[in-house]
């Protein structure tokens, strides 16, 4: 009697998880990062342009999302032409508008490539986030706007690390589904010098953060994170209204972004730290400046003004001798470091404020621009 066996199909084990342990010389020939706009937006990665209410972000990122489909340049940028899926959760209204305008000023159609979703999006529901990966994916898009992070995220509590840990996993989630960029529309808190809305974990967590506002020359659009590349470049730009005809062949007004000169490194604004010495000196010029109605001292003009002003230290005090030596010493400190900070220039031994240093209140810090 011949004996049969029953054929088993043989167990495959699944191959244990390991790193790809790179060498130094394996680092030094890694790809260059790609990006989606030159030095300001990577290929791929989770990014925000954010600012105060009605300062102009929902203008400016249609005006990327619009060059980015057509890839033309954006502020001087160049950028690299790929489909664009916005999520348009404000204002439909005032987007069919705004696109009318693109057209009368640029004079073309809207490209084919630029798509829009403006039903109500849930970044905490999976049904949601499902379908917007799916939509992306069926258009091919590789950037996906979504305008504004607050109408996406309703209810959450924006402080709390847990919270804005699941939001940054869900935008995670598409990123990595169409391999592209997620760009986010967002406000300042009640504080505008105080960045971005919301727990901390949110900024650290993006490849790119663009930041809007205003200042005394007028709006502006400052890159406040860039990552592989130099931030602090800042862009001025206005919006101008434009008379339309609207569906109903009516007049109508919408407004478009027209940059203002070219890119320019942000002159450093953050507080400047005088020393007591440099803080005594500097009053001490403006002072004696303006007692004398001029705008530029003699030096030994300014130095009767300082030694009048300047507190020496109480071991100095015993001999009228010792407290000349400090004053002296003083003064010569303060002129040099002035000097040497770029906050005054100096011709021999006359003394003005420098053409363009910043001004510095009497606290010692830089009052930004």
């Amino acid at each position: 009697m011949t004996q049969t066996h029953e054929e088993k199909t043989p167990v495959q084990k699944q191959a244990p998880f390991g790193f790809r342990v790179l060498s130094g010389d394996d680092i030094l020939t890694l790809p260059k990062p790609v990006w989606r706009v030159a030095g300001v937006l990577p290929e791929s990665g989770i990014a925000v342009i954010y600012g105060p209410s009605k300062i102009g972000k929902s203008f400016l990122v249609l005006s990327l999302a619009l060059a980015i489909a057509q890839g033309d340049e954006w502020f001087g940028w160049q950028t690299t032409r790929c489909p664009v899926l916005y999520v348009n959760l404000e204002s439909n209204w005032g987007l069919q508008n705004r696109l009318r305008a693109w057209m009368r000023e640029t004079g073309h159609h809207l490209p084919d490539n630029l798509h829009f979703i403006l039903e109500q999006f849930d970044l905490q529901t999976s049904a949601h986030l499902t379908a917007i990966i799916q939509a992306a994916r069926t258009h091919a898009c590789k950037v996906v706007i979504i305008d504004t992070f607050n109408r996406a995220t309703l209810g959450i509590d924006e402080n709390s690390s847990k919270n804005m840990g699941e939001v940054v996993k869900a935008a995670t989630s598409i990123q990595q589904s169409i391999d592209g960029l997620v760009l986010f529309v967002a406000h300042t808190g009640k504080d505008d010098e105080r960045g971005l809305r919301g727990h901390s974990l949110f900024f650290a967590a993006l490849d790119a953060a663009l930041k809007v506002g205003r200042d005394k020359t007028g709006r502006f659009l400052e890159l406040d994170k860039v990552k592989e590349a130099e931030d602090g470049t800042i862009c001025y730009f206005e919006i101008p209204s434009v008379v339309i005809i609207d569906q109903d062949g009516e007049p109508a007004t919408s407004c478009i972004v027209v940059p203002i000169g070219t890119p320019q490194q942000k002159r450093d604004s953050s507080p400047l730290s005088l020393s007591k010495c440099q803080r005594y000196g500097l009053e001490s010029f403006d002072l004696a400046c303006k007692v004398a109605g001029v705008d530029n001292l003699h030096e030994e003009v300014w130095r009767q003004c300082f030694y009048a002003a300047y507190p020496v230290d109480s071991k100095d005090n015993s001999t009228p001798t010792g407290i000349q030596d400090s004053k002296k010493k003083a003064f010569q400190r303060a002129t040099t470091e002035l000097v040497k900070l770029g906050i005054l220039s100096a011709e021999g031994k006359i003394y003005s404020r420098d053409t363009d240093p910043g001004q510095i209140n009497g606290t010692g810090r830089d009052t930004p621009l």
